[in-house]
């Protein structure tokens, strides 16, 4: 399966609300203010067998925006400004998983989160989700600390990825 891995447009929404489930199926429509004010950064995994279909995502938010709809509590609201970042979500639909698709949307996220003078990324992931644990970890991801958030129903571990820009001195 042909991959690119490009910016996300408003177009590939209903693609991806076809593979995404509850929650991120609304966050996918919500995070589009953001992204056309430049607050957030969205890439979109594509596969071009067959037309061009979105098979996974990722979303950066660089700057903390009220419509966001982000709730106090784990530490979300703080992880975005100041040089800091939020990895909303990274996802790839269950048929296109083991394919390094993933690791190839953290990187681009990741490469442009430095570009836009981003020190600091973070992101929380289910305790359950010991596959995703293992990518991030794979990718430098450091755990931080588990939290106990209001809005979802089990524990989730908080991660975050210093990055290192060449020339950059860390404070």
């Amino acid at each position: 399966m042909a991959v690119e891995i490009r910016e996300l447009r408003d177009t590939d929404v209903p693609a991806l609300e076809r593979f995404l489930e509850g929650r991120d199926r609304e966050r996918a429509s919500a995070c589009l203010p953001a992204l056309r004010d430049g607050d957030a950064r969205g890439f979109v995994a594509a596969s071009r067998d067959g037309g061009e279909t979105a098979v996974g995502w990722v979303l950066v938010h660089l700057r903390l925006r009220d419509d966001q709809g982000f709730e106090p509590g784990g530490g979300t609201t703080d992880f975005q400004g100041g040089g800091h970042a939020y990895l909303e979500n990274v996802e790839v639909m269950a048929g296109s998983r083991g394919r390094g698709i993933g690791s190839r949307l953290l990187e681009r996220a990741e490469s442009d989160a430095m570009g836009h003078d981003v020190h600091t990324l973070w992101l929380h992931v289910r305790e359950s989700n010991r596959a995703a644990q293992r990518l991030y970890e794979r990718r430098g991801w450091v755990r931080d600390r588990r939290v106990e958030p209001t809005w979802i129903d089990e524990p989730m571990l908080v991660y975050r990825l210093v990055l290192e820009a060449p020339g950059r001195v860390e404070p």
